[in-house]
């Protein structure tokens, strides 16, 4: 998969997929799953994760839906792949507990460790 060169905008459309929960319980599948969430802007948050970082850092990226919840990566789905318009973004991180409204997923900025990826894997 190509490696995003642009960080995503806020409300752009991405994809995260994974074997992890469902659900904060539920144990993990041997099915691989994914879900559609939007990009949420760096400021907002920021706003929900206030406690454990002053301002998010550029090395992360949010994705979730900020208002219903409900759609998120979960436990068991660190590692995975965030992909914009068919582009590698971001790799799932943490969050606090899974799909839960206002409190989106964190991912690692793929932009940020591009050149790192690429020297790493020849990519």
């Amino acid at each position: 998969i190509e490696l995003a060169t642009e960080e995503p905008k806020d409300g752009e459309l991405s994809l995260v997929s994974g074997w992890g929960q469902t659900q904060n319980e539920e144990e993990s599948r041997d099915l691989l799953r994914a879900v559609i969430v939007p990009i949420v802007d760096r400021n907002r948050c920021g706003e929900a994760y206030r406690v454990d970082f002053e301002t998010l850092p550029e090395s992360m990226i949010c994705a979730g839906d900020w208002e219903e919840g409900g759609r998120d990566a979960c436990y068991g789905d660190s590692g995975g792949p965030l992909v914009v318009d068919g582009k590698l973004a971001g790799i799932v991180s943490t969050g606090d507990g899974c799909a839960k409204p206002g409190a989106p997923g964190i991912y690692a900025n793929v932009v940020t460790v591009r050149e790192w990826i690429r020297e790493v894997s020849g990519v």
